[in-house]
């Protein structure tokens, strides 16, 4: 559990500070940044994620997954129980044909 939240915790770190110091550069003049001459504001999207939201989230991913395995589980042994009666099948109209 602590391995994952830290390797969250890094990837939102990492994540972040590499965008916030990239500046764009112009294309036109690759040695200068670009300035915005709109008149249209500059909208950005900011979601903040707090600890707790990670821990939550964390959880969940914990909880489906737990839920998966117990799915593929189940599904694992109705596909032996077909399997068995599909034999049961084969046997029982072999039998039959044989009559």
């Amino acid at each position: 559990m602590k391995t994952t939240l830290l390797l969250i915790y890094s990837i939102i770190y990492y994540a972040t500070s590499v965008t916030s110091f990239c500046p764009s550069v112009h294309p036109q003049r690759p040695h200068s940044f670009t300035t915005t001459t709109t008149s249209q504001p500059i909208k950005s999207a900011l979601h903040v994620v707090t600890e707790e939201d990670v821990i939550a989230l964390v959880e969940e991913a914990e909880d489906l997954w737990a839920k998966a395995y117990e799915a593929r589980k189940a599904a694992n042994e109705l596909s032996e129980k077909a399997e068995a009666i599909g034999k049961d099948a084969e046997v029982s109209t072999t039998e039959a044909e044989d009559l």
